[in-house]
């Protein structure tokens, strides 16, 4: 492997747990942000069924704003990362990762679909499309795979 490389694995680490920290502040602009403008961000529950299906910054902002409005609190964590670079300027990867979301009393967001729940534990992957646009790596496509999810 070449220093070139590793150094876009390093630069699409970063890329993503920048993801993660934008996402566990509920900073959806931000996070939209990180993917190229027309990319996605589907995310699908155990059994198959798509959760959220968004295409397009604007609609990612959009989607992910109106099912955390109110009281809510996430953790998202990524454990471990595969990345392999396709060419000078794409990547694909898959990371496995766990997520918490605590909803409290003033919970109000809607567009989600997944029970009724006060606190979500999730498990899964997520297989990602990156593309380096102007010298800075982007999320073209990011799916959200589920492995397990638990509802209370």
């Amino acid at each position: 492997m070449n220093l070139d490389t590793l150094v876009s694995i390093e630069e699409i680490r970063q890329l993503m747990a920048r993801y993660a920290r934008l996402a566990d502040a509920l900073r959806w602009a931000d996070l939209a942000g990180l993917f190229t403008p027309d990319g996605t961000f589907n995310s699908y529950a155990v059994d198959g069924s798509p959760v959220l299906e968004m295409s397009g910054r604007d609609v990612i902002e959009e989607r992910l704003t109106s099912s955390t409005t109110g009281d809510v609190q996430a953790i998202h964590m990524l454990l471990t990362m595969e990345i392999e670079p396709t060419g000078p300027d794409t990547a694909k990867g898959n990371i496995a990762m766990a997520d918490l979301m605590y909803r409290g009393e003033n919970y109000t967001g809607t567009g989600v679909n997944v029970p009724d729940f006060r606190v979500m534990r999730g498990w899964g992957h997520y297989d990602a499309d990156f593309v380096k646009e102007g010298g800075q790596w982007y999320i073209r496509t990011l799916m959200q795979t589920r492995t397990r999810l638990e509802f209370e």
